[in-house]
């Protein structure tokens, strides 16, 4: 049997445009004005809160953690950004003793430096090979562990009484920076945004895996807290760009405010490109997508009455039939 789907569309505001379809056998177009009746209070609250989110990522860099915290690739849990008096004396203190790959439990520091002793301690020695092209250069480091009590007295002793299990600087960070800050970050297990599966131990650990510093510039520090992971949000030129899944967001939070049912469908699109929107609102007929590619084949598997997709009207097809059997 196949199934032509007609083209109508329903613009609300100036940037989106919503493009209804209907199946053009058996639904009457007194249908079609159900759903469009039920639907435009939400689209009209959609367009809004959309050009909202997309305007204040573009300019400010930040998107709301209500947002985040509905989204699987937030990994960032926990920010506090410290002022120690100390930060200076701790970045001497890593340069003069030759300080890499430095962690604290709390209790320990453990780094590796080449300098054989440090303190008066003896460090564990490690020979390894460097070098990938060329002839292979022995090296030799050596391996500390040592007591924050030791270092109690020094001006930076708050920064290394904190657990961290990694200190990492931002790429705008060089040695001839002024203007440095320092966060402490909280991350959650669900750091691995590329990973298609899920640890068992996912399914009840909750909360933060493990803690680091950051080392930020003063346009770093200040999104830090409002930007929820590091992976979609990018600077380019004097704006943003994205891959955060708001719209698939925004518009199921706001089918839930307006009792709308719905059952999201499953997508892979997680890894390099954003997390689509693909729903179904059964008591409505209705399927709703952001994208109108690979959509023959959700239309031959649910056999909506009206499709829903929510794109720029320029992205838009004109004049398009669509044919599921």
């Amino acid at each position: 049997m196949n199934v032509q789907l007609r083209m109508v569309e329903v613009i609300l505001g100036m940037k989106k445009c919503l493009s209804f379809s209907e199946r053009a056998f058996g639904v009457s177009m007194l249908d079609l004005s159900q759903a469009v009746e039920k639907l435009t209070p939400l689209l009209t609250e959609y367009v809004t809160q959309s050009r909202a989110t997309e305007d204040r990522i573009r300019l400010q860099g930040t998107i709301s953690l209500d947002i985040c915290g509905k989204c699987s690739r937030r990994n960032i849990v926990r920010v506090d950004k410290m002022a120690p008096s100390g930060l200076d004396s701790f970045l001497k203190w890593l340069k003069e003793n030759e300080i890499r790959g430095i962690t604290s439990s709390g209790k320990y520091l453990e780094f590796r430096s080449p300098k054989e002793e440090f303190d008066g301690i003896k460090g564990n020695k490690v020979s390894f090979l460097e070098g990938l092209l060329g002839p292979r250069i022995e090296k030799t480091e050596y391996d500390y562990r040592v007591s924050i009590k030791r270092l109690k007295n020094e001006p930076f002793a708050e920064i290394i009484a904190r657990p961290f299990a990694e200190f990492r600087v931002c790429p705008h960070i060089s040695p001839t920076t002024n203007e440095k800050h320092l966060a402490h970050v909280g991350i959650t297990n669900r750091e691995g945004m590329f990973d298609r599966h899920q640890r068992v131990e996912d399914l009840w650990e909750q909360g933060e895996a493990y803690q680091r510093y950051e080392l930020l510039c003063q346009e770093c520090f200040q999104r830090i807290d409002s930007i929820g992971c590091e992976e979609s949000i990018r600077k380019e030129g004097f704006t943003f760009a994205h891959r955060c899944p708001t719209q698939k967001i925004i518009f199921e939070n706001l089918l839930g405010k307006h009792g709308i049912r719905f059952v999201s469908g499953q997508t892979e699109r997680t890894s390099l490109g954003s997390i689509g929107l693909m729903d179904s609102l059964p008591d409505l007929g209705v399927f709703a997508s952001d994208s109108v590619g690979g959509m023959e084949e959700a239309v031959e598997a649910l056999k909506p009455d009206t499709i829903l997709v929510l794109q720029r009207k320029q992205n838009l097809p004109r004049g398009r039939n669509m044919t599921s059997s």
